[in-house]
């Protein structure tokens, strides 16, 4: 496990760094508006790529398990995947290319950014078919193909996006463009790593029920869309652009962390559907002490990050960033209340009711909302973020309580509860600069790592 973990952190750690080192050249050259411009544009067209594919790319994780053992079907559904998504690919560009300009109106940046807002959707697609494939990837643990192609596309976004800004001089679109042509390279190499499928045949009823799948997971993403997108619209019509691009490039430093986490769960993830579809019975126990293992290793990084957050901004940044000291502390624990959902998805899997996402997420959408009609005109960008925790924790908490009913899993709640006030006694810290606080809660937080057995776990899995 912990070489899986390893090798799944790499390119995690390679984006984590390279992006790290980027900010504070990009922050110096490029505007705050500028950052939000394509903040806005990431936000519309990662969601709306994700329904031009129909949910295909994550519905492939449901059945991959189901047809495993039997690799004529599990051929069929990999290749009539591909189809559906290439032979949509060009219907979906003529239509946004169509449409880029009202969109651009629509958000409230204008109908100049147009452009910007039609290549954003181009790179989110070929970053969904990407997705596909990592996911594949991920699901036949063949954990460094998904870290080499991960790695290819951080490296040539990372590269062509500081030549297109810093010797090109091509402003916001130098970002959107290296972004493009990095998931670009990284669709191309996992396609051509995945021709050992093209042997397999359309299967049309395996493709209606992937879609079907999909389908029924895909309202989710219009919820996550307005979550996204509708703090950075009101902040851009109360507040400014600018104030967008700020707010962005404090998400992206919970990005890197979140990347991070993303590779902890790449590992474990086939392991929970494993269990759970293996020995369905027998995984309750074993899963919820799984799924507490991995929120240690991910609140361990989480609680890292608050505790510098200050040093670290304060010395990298320009001081117009700086109010993203508070405002990265803040969003930390919406993305720790995300643990719950990346997990809860194998109960709705297993018991093939992932229909019931969708209100769940829907009544989170409403607090979120709520909560940035409320806080954000009396509170800025401070608001906007604890509007995206409450709306977090409300999705995600809903989600774990209805999972518990369609299949059981026995998790420890008193060590998770605890993991979870701590983290909050740490932002806590932060809105107070209060270093004795932040050092205290960490040294409780590793002893109690110690306490809870995790260590104890981790020296066993190592073994």
């Amino acid at each position: 496990m912990i070489r899986i973990v390893s090798t799944y952190m790499l390119p995690k750690l390679l984006s984590y760094g390279l992006n790290f080192l980027m900010i504070p050249i990009l922050t110096r050259i490029l505007s705050p508006a500028d950052f939000g411009v394509v903040a806005l544009a990431w936000a519309v067209h990662n969601t709306l790529a994700g329904i031009c594919t129909l949910g295909i790319p994550g519905a492939v994780s449901r059945y991959f398990f189901e047809y495993r053992n039997d690799q004529t079907k599990l051929a069929a559904l990999i290749v009539s995947a591909r189809i559906m998504m290439y032979v949509l690919f060009p219907f979906w560009l003529v239509v946004i290319f169509i449409w880029c300009r009202p969109i651009a109106a629509l958000v409230g940046v204008g109908p100049q950014y147009a452009d910007a807002f039609f290549w954003t959707f181009v790179a989110a697609y070929l970053n969904q078919i990407t997705g596909f494939y990592l996911n594949l990837f991920q699901n036949m643990e063949r954990a460094f193909s998904y870290s080499l192609w991960l790695s290819v596309q951080t490296v040539v976004t990372v590269v062509l996006t500081l030549f297109a800004v810093t010797v090109w001089h091509m402003s916001y679109m130098g970002m959107i463009y290296g972004s493009l042509a990095g998931a670009l390279a990284a669709c191309v190499g996992a396609s051509w790593q995945m021709r050992g499928f093209d042997n397999g045949r359309w299967n049309e009823g395996i493709a209606r029920e992937n879609v079907i799948y999909g389908l029924s997971v895909t309202p989710k993403a219009l919820s996550s869309f307005v979550n996204r997108f509708f703090d950075k619209y009101m902040l851009n019509n109360i507040l400014s652009l600018s104030v967008v691009g700020i707010y962005n490039v404090g998400q992206s430093f919970i990005n890197a962390v979140s990347a991070g986490v993303t590779s902890i769960q790449s590992a474990f993830q086939p392991r929970w559907f494993k269990e759970v579809f293996d020995d369905p019975e027998g995984a309750r126990v074993k899963v919820g002490r799984m799924f507490t293992f991995f929120s240690y290793l991910c609140m361990l990084p989480m609680l890292l990050a608050v505790v510098l957050a200050r040093p670290v901004i304060g010395i990298m940044l320009p001081k117009a960033y700086h109010d993203l000291i508070v405002i990265a502390a803040i969003l930390m624990l919406g993305l720790a209340a995300q643990l719950f959902g990346m997990f809860v998805g194998v109960q709705y899997a297993y018991a093939k009711k992932a229909y019931l996402i969708f209100p769940l997420t829907i009544a989170g959408t409403v607090i979120n909302v709520g909560a940035n009609v409320l806080l954000i005109p009396h509170w800025g960008i401070v608001g906007a973020a604890w509007s995206g925790v409450i709306g977090s924790y409300v999705t995600n908490l809903l989600a774990v309580f209805v999972g518990q009913r369609v299949y059981h899993i026995i998790y420890p709640w008193k060590i998770l509860v605890m993991m979870h006030l701590l983290l909050w006694l740490a932002v806590m810290g932060v809105y107070c600069a209060n270093w004795p606080v932040l050092a205290g809660v960490t040294i409780v937080f590793v002893y109690a790592g110690f306490q809870w057995g995790i260590w104890d776990q981790l020296k066993e899995v190592r073994s």
